[in-house]
């Protein structure tokens, strides 16, 4: 399912194509989540959610959860390493309703809490939001907070270790093109295979890496607290 769309499973999952009618398409939201600890063993998020365009939009709704950004597990099939699991919704099953603001620039905020459990890494989770109209399924926007070595941190941080990087295009070929990570900072990357190997590793000077030599399959790609799925073809 892309953007709330079924893709049959007759089509070629590997293709690139796919994703082509959901390119530069824009938003008339944007979110922002403040995430931090609250008490001695318990979180807080804070969903601020702004309307950025005019927009025609009724009646959606907001999914919210607590995820890990890696849990390290060897299980039965030999995976060590596990990449955003999920761990707990802090929204009902149905989301929460939102009514977006018809004014440009105005907000409304959600706030949701929730203890942490004991078998969590609490420096590892992380908040994500899915705002989606609630009849179509179509997404709207989504956002998810940054993650930060002994620390719970808002999700907006200039710091390499809290940044969320982007990379695209996936699937990919050639070069693997990284956003959203402040260059001017020193910060090693790494990229492993689907059983957790390290393949190839090195310090991130430029926004592109060359991975036309790695073999056809699943890899994570690490970047600071980032670490994203992509797929060699």
């Amino acid at each position: 399912v892309i953007n709330g769309n079924v893709i049959l499973s007759s089509t070629n999952y590997a293709s690139s194509s796919i994703f082509t009618p959901y390119q530069s398409l824009t938003s008339p939201a944007s979110i922002r989540i403040m995430q931090e600890k609250f008490g001695v063993d318990s979180i807080r998020a804070t969903v601020i959610i702004k309307t950025e365009t005019a927009h025609s939009l009724s009646n959606l709704s907001l999914f919210v959860a607590l995820a890990e950004d890696t849990v390290f597990y060897t299980g039965t099939n030999g995976e060590a390493m596990h990449f955003d699991v999920f761990r707990k919704s802090l929204s009902n099953t149905t989301g929460t309703s939102v009514t977006l603001p018809t004014a440009i620039g105005d907000s409304v905020v959600f706030t949701f809490s929730s203890p942490a459990n004991s078998i969590w890494n609490f420096s590892r989770i992380f908040t994500l939001a899915i705002l989606q109209e609630t009849s179509s399924k179509n997404l709207v926007q989504a956002e998810a907070s940054s993650v930060s070595d002994g620390i719970i941190v808002t999700g907006i941080s200039e710091t390499a270790t809290s940044f969320r990087a982007t990379i695209f295009p996936n699937p990919v070929s050639g070069k693997l093109q990284i956003t959203g990570y402040p260059f001017e900072q020193k910060t090693n990357y790494s990229i492993y295979n689907a059983t957790g190997q390290t393949i190839s590793e090195g310090e991130m000077v430029k926004s592109e890496i060359d991975v036309s030599e790695l073999a056809k399959g699943l890899y994570y790609f690490k970047l600071g607290n980032t670490v994203k799925k992509f797929l060699k073809l």
